[in-house]
């Protein structure tokens, strides 16, 4: 009967501490997102001056590109991120250079 208890006692705690770590986890995905969004924006616009458009896709940023006046630049980032929260690529238009 004590060993019953017992068992109860930590499955009932077990269930506790999942329903508070879950939150936590989702908060750490929405925040890694915003973080991933904001750098690869400024990684956009960095290669928009640099190359003088948009790029035609987030792969290309992590990629060196010539410059207008010649050259090389970039790369822009070491490899296009992942969402977080959706486990899929981001969402992005080379005409606008609109990122989702």
């Amino acid at each position: 009967l004590e060993i019953l208890i017992v068992v109860v006692l930590l499955g009932i705690l077990a269930a506790v501490v999942v329903v508070i770590v879950n939150p936590s986890a989702q908060e750490a995905r929405v925040t890694s997102r915003k973080s991933d969004l904001s750098s690869l924006k400024a990684a956009i616009q960095l290669y928009r001056v640099q190359v003088g458009r948009f790029p035609e896709s987030l792969a290309t940023l992590a990629s060196p590109a010539v410059a207008p006046g010649g050259g090389t630049v970039g790369p822009w980032v070491d490899k296009p991120p992942v969402s977080p929260v959706f486990e899929d690529a981001y969402s992005y238009s080379s005409i606008t250079g609109r990122l989702e």
